[in-house]
């Protein structure tokens, strides 16, 4: 299948989704309606997109919420406080409304991040955009290279371009250069990215479906980004409708 007829397929995709066609998953994301700009609005969405992996994504958020409801167990959302407190309290708290599944791995990879947020952000997510200037590019490079060791797992290609997609849906976050965010080639993504013909099954691995979704959008008025809760809903409805 040539660029043009996918391109087409895609803008086929988009409104059947736009008009309802491609049911959507509805309360997904749940989170407590916090001030979009608010530095806890944006440790909430941050934090819970670091263990949103390998594992049912609506029942991470689910559990995001309980813990953050749940007076006993708020404090792990802010980096001030979990920098002082006991490694067992913080595993008890983060498993209690299973926001953590594995008490080692998942414990250890919310306090390094919170450790970064503390030692080098001033506890505050948003000042990681401020000082690399609202840039994807630069952004991206900081968190999956440079500080690569400071954010496990949240600097992976699939997450790190995740949390920035989360964070343009549900903060009041603004970047200069969307266009360069991947699509999140999770499961559903890679699946879809065979059903359209982009790759085949033997190329299919998060790296080729990233560059291959950049090299299919390049020059045309859609970013990678755009098609992900898409192409996400069509994957989990058995790419029905036919396109």
């Amino acid at each position: 299948m040539n660029k043009k007829q996918t391109l087409e397929k895609l803008k086929n995709l988009k409104i059947l989704f736009e008009t309802w066609k491609i049911p959507a998953l509805h309360n997904h994301e749940v989170n407590p309606w916090l001030e979009k700009w608010s530095r806890e609005n944006y440790l909430y969405f941050i934090m819970t997109c670091s263990l949103n992996f390998q594992r049912i994504s609506p029942n991470t958020w689910a559990a995001a919420l309980k813990t953050w409801n749940d007076d006993e167990t708020q404090f792990v959302f802010f980096p001030e406080k979990v920098i002082n407190t006991d490694d067992e309290i913080l595993r008890k708290a983060l498993l209690k409304h299973k926001l953590a599944l594995q008490p080692n791995k998942h414990i250890q990879i919310w306090k390094t991040i919170m450790q970064t947020w503390h030692k080098y952000f001033e506890n505050d997510p948003r000042n990681l955009f401020k000082k690399w200037n609202y840039e994807v590019e630069n952004i991206l490079n900081i968190v999956q290279k440079e500080f690569k060791k400071d954010f496990p797992y949240l600097s992976w290609l699939k997450l790190s371009n995740y949390f920035l997609f989360i964070l343009l849906q549900y903060s009041d976050l603004k970047l200069k250069d969307t266009y360069k965010i991947s699509i999140i080639p999770d499961t559903h993504i890679m699946q879809a990215t065979e059903v359209l013909w982009i790759l085949p099954k033997s190329e299919i691995n998060p790296t080729n479906v990233e560059l291959a979704w950049k090299k299919l959008l390049e020059n045309t008025e859609f970013s990678p980004i755009d098609f992900h809760s898409i192409l996400w809903n069509w994957s989990r409805n058995n790419f029905i409708p036919n396109v």
